[in-house]
């Protein structure tokens, strides 16, 4: 498994983690792997089915593989994983697949593209189910600070605790 990234604080991380997780998304929902993607033509490379246009896969699209294989380690939804798997496969919606890689998303060579979609793509995720949801949760407030407390859940291996002054991404 690839090493995992050493940002020095964890606000910094999960601000991280909420741009990456709009991009992937955006790519899941909107995009598919169609770098040439026009909001305002909605037709530009697609291929036009019973349900309406549908975005094709574009091989030059391939640099979205590794963000969105990132994003299924840190979250487990795999519904990221197995579109990684179908681009790569055979692409999308009729779409061509990833080419100029030389197989690098599905066996690293030690480049910068496919490191952590080829890890992706051969491994799944043993702990893909996320910990019960925290009930308890509660505050008291001591001088500036702020102190948490919880029933941590017998599953969770770790905690993020993040704060902000605007909204968090819708899945996070």
């Amino acid at each position: 498994m690839p090493r995992k990234l050493r940002i020095p604080t964890w606000q910094g991380y999960v601000e991280a983690l909420q741009l990456v997780a709009a991009n992937v998304d955006y790519n899941y929902n909107v995009t598919q792997y169609n770098q040439e993607y026009d909001p305002t033509r909605h037709t530009l490379n697609c291929a036009t089915g019973g349900g309406g246009d549908q975005l094709i896969s574009n091989g030059q699209s391939w640099t979205m593989a590794d963000p969105a294989a990132w994003y299924y380690m840190h979250t487990g939804d795999s519904k990221y994983r197995d579109q990684m798997k179908t681009y790569i496969d055979s692409g999308l919606n009729g779409g061509a697949t990833p080419y100029n890689t030389g197989g690098s998303l599905t066996n690293w060579t030690g480049n910068w593209a496919g490191r952590w979609s080829s890890w992706v793509y051969n491994n799944s995720k043993s702990n893909a189910t996320p910990p019960s949801t925290i009930a308890n949760l509660s505050t008291t407030a001591n001088g500036q600070n702020i102190n948490l407390h919880w029933t941590a859940p017998q599953t969770a291996s770790r905690y993020i605790v993040a704060y902000s002054n605007t909204p968090f991404y819708q899945y996070l």
